[in-house]
């Protein structure tokens, strides 16, 4: 998909670096108990040590995405242990004691959701077609949270699970698509990164505008793994009305009818970008395609068929 650049998340870090240093004080000190409580054995004891040393030198809410190889490589994935940690009369998984330490079903609610608001991520940032919250119901009742997919899976590296950069918001059916693999897209990039993108079949374009009853073909172009990955092709496939729906805008939109429009705006001070919007039926610069689903499909026909 698109990516987006690091310096916005690095605000996000400033506005918030008083909260983010003490959510990263809290779980170190829960992470030295929890070594001291529950002294663990040989892997596992060790796998804890390298995470507690690394927690002390680096914060790893604001941890860079650059560095995620090196700690992988350095700490691992955590040892598949199941027992009673604390002497509770229930076995857990010591990846899910880490997620506790971490807080992060917690930051999930309360300190994530302001983050994708501020980089204004609303749509799956893997396929484009779906918003990124879900509906769960808890002790309290309904809510809607954020639907976070983990670069680094959190199931095999739990210490990766509140680093920001390794949060991707995406709807519920990529994220179980997904699973624990890792995808060959990079979303926190400065290199603008676009490995998505659809292309009206000319032939059928031009048929369809003779009989108004061709099917217009749009083909992905893209990744062949990513596109396996999400069913990119079979998604977009149900989207024909919107592909004949821009078609008919652009004939509708003469340039002496744009210009008419742009003439009107501009008495109420209105840019270019928003009546493109207004033409488009959704967000029209690149660098907007998470603000809305279907923002990436139907910029790439409008630019194809001359529409924006």
């Amino acid at each position: 998909m698109v990516s987006i650049n690091t310096h916005k998340v690095a605000a996000i870090f400033l506005k918030y670096q008083q909260e983010i240093d003490q959510y990263h004080k809290n779980a170190y000190k829960k992470l030295l108990q929890f070594k001291k409580t529950n002294r663990l054995k040989n892997s596992a004891n060790k796998f804890l040590v390298k995470i507690i040393f690394q927690f002390s030198n680096r914060n790893f809410f604001t941890v860079d995405n650059r560095e995620y190889d090196n700690l992988v490589k350095e700490i691992g994935a955590v040892p598949k242990l199941k027992k009673k940690f604390y002497g509770k009369q229930k076995q857990t998984y010591l990846k899910d004691e880490i997620l506790n330490i971490l807080n992060y079903k917690a930051r999930r609610g309360d300190f994530f959701p302001k983050c994708f608001q501020i980089l204004e991520i609303k749509s799956c940032v893997y396929c484009n077609s779906q918003l990124t919250i879900s509906v769960e119901k808890e002790d309290s009742g309904i809510s809607a949270k954020f639907q976070l997919d983990h670069y680094y899976p959190k199931d095999q590296y739990p210490y990766l699970s509140v680093a920001l950069l390794n949060l991707y918001p995406v709807c519920a059916a990529c994220n179980l698509s997904k699973s624990n693999n890792i995808v060959n897209f990079i979303l926190y990039d400065d290199n603008f990164s676009n490995n998505f993108k659809f292309e009206i079949d000319k032939k059928t374009l031009s048929d369809f505008i003779l009989d108004r009853k061709t099917d217009v073909i749009v083909n992905f172009k893209g990744d062949e793994l990513f596109e396996k990955q999400f069913n990119i092709n079979a998604i977009y496939k149900t989207q024909s009305d919107i592909t004949e729906e821009l078609i008919t805008k652009s004939l509708i939109y003469s340039a002496s009818y744009r210009r008419k429009l742009i003439e009107n705006f501009s008495i109420n001070k209105i840019n270019d970008s928003l009546i493109n919007r207004f033409i488009l039926g959704n967000y029209s610069e690149p660098n907007e395609v998470h603000k809305r689903p279907m923002a990436k499909f139907m910029q790439d026909i409008g630019r194809d068929i001359g529409l924006v």
